[in-house]
C-alpha cells in the first residue's frame, strides 16, 4: 500500500532531479506491531536513530538503529486465486532484546506470529537531519 507523499518531499525530490549533485540520504523505517502482546517495535536500517511521525497518532517515534538488522520487505502480488508473498530478512544479535527476551528466542517462541510490519522510506538532506515532510 502506498500513501501520498507530503508536498515538501515532492518539492525536495523535484529539486534533486533538477540538480543531480544535491545532497540526499534515505532510510527505511520498520514498524512491527506484535499481535499477541500489542508491543510496537520501531527500527531503522541506518547507523543512527531517526525521529519520525508515522501518522499512527502516537506523535514522533524514535526508530532505533540498535536493534536487529532488517532487509527487504519484498512483496510479490498476484491476481486470482494465488497467494501474495512477502519476504523480510532479519539478522538479530544475542544482545537484541524484546520484552526481556532475546530477539531470536522471542521469534522462536512465536512472539511474531501474526505480526504486522510496515516499511516507510524517508528522505533527508543528510543522515542526522530530520526527515523531509515528516
Amino acid at each position: 500500500m502506498t500513501k501520498p507523499a507530503p508536498s515538501a518531499l515532492i518539492s525536495f525530490l523535484n529539486g534533486v532531479i533538477a540538480a543531480p549533485d544535491s545532497p540526499i540520504a534515505f532510510a527505511d523505517l520498520f514498524d512491527f506491531e506484535l499481535l499477541q502482546t500489542k508491543i510496537a517495535l520501531h527500527y531503522c536500517n541506518v547507523d543512527q536513530d531517526i525521529v519520525y511521525d508515522n501518522g499512527s497518532g502516537a506523535g514522533p517515534l524514535v526508530y532505533s538503529s540498535q536493534g536487529p538488522m532488517i532487509d527487504g520487505l519484498k512483496c510479490k502480488s498476484t491476481i486470482g486465486l494465488n497467494v501474495d508473498r512477502q519476504q523480510v530478512t532479519i539478522s538479530a544479535r544475542q544482545t537484541d532484546i524484546i520484552n526481556g527476551a532475546a530477539f531470536l528466542a522471542a521469534l522462536a517462541a512465536g512472539a511474531f506470529d501474526g505480526c504486522s510490519i510496515t516499511r516507510t522510506r524517508v528522505f533527508m538532506t543528510a543522515l542526522g537531519q530530520a526527515p523531509i515532510g515528516g
